[in-house]
């Protein structure tokens, strides 16, 4: 089942990897064992890696140029991985390893809320 899913969009050593990570399962989710994946391939490659959380897609053109953002920021070269969730409502939430910027609609409002009624 697995190879159904992800054969078509990935290498071999993507899947091999993520074959035996559901193998032999560690503490903690999937997700998370994928992700600490991808931030050891980023360290060997001396990259840094953004998560992203979008309301929807973002453009070939806006994930570049957010990369090109954090990467002037930070100063390293910076891999952008989006993820999306609807209920962000719009904007962005960013994480670089454990720096968080929350610019997402919900975030926006909870402090609204949070200021109106103190």
């Amino acid at each position: 089942m697995l190879d159904s899913i992800i054969a078509p969009h990935a290498h071999e050593e993507t899947r091999v990897i993520v074959r035996r990570l559901v193998a032999v399962p560690r503490a903690g989710s999937l997700s998370s064992a994928l992700r600490r994946v991808g931030e050891i391939a980023a360290a060997r490659r001396q990259r840094l890696v953004a998560n992203v959380t979008a309301a929807a897609p973002l453009t070939q053109a806006q994930e570049a140029r957010l990369a090109q953002i954090l990467s002037r920021s930070y100063g390293s070269e910076v891999q952008v991985n989006v993820g999306i969730d609807p209920q962000v409502l719009g904007g962005l939430r960013v994480q670089v390893g454990a720096e968080v910027i929350d610019g997402t609609m919900v975030t926006r409002l909870q402090d609204v809320r949070r200021r109106f009624t103190g």
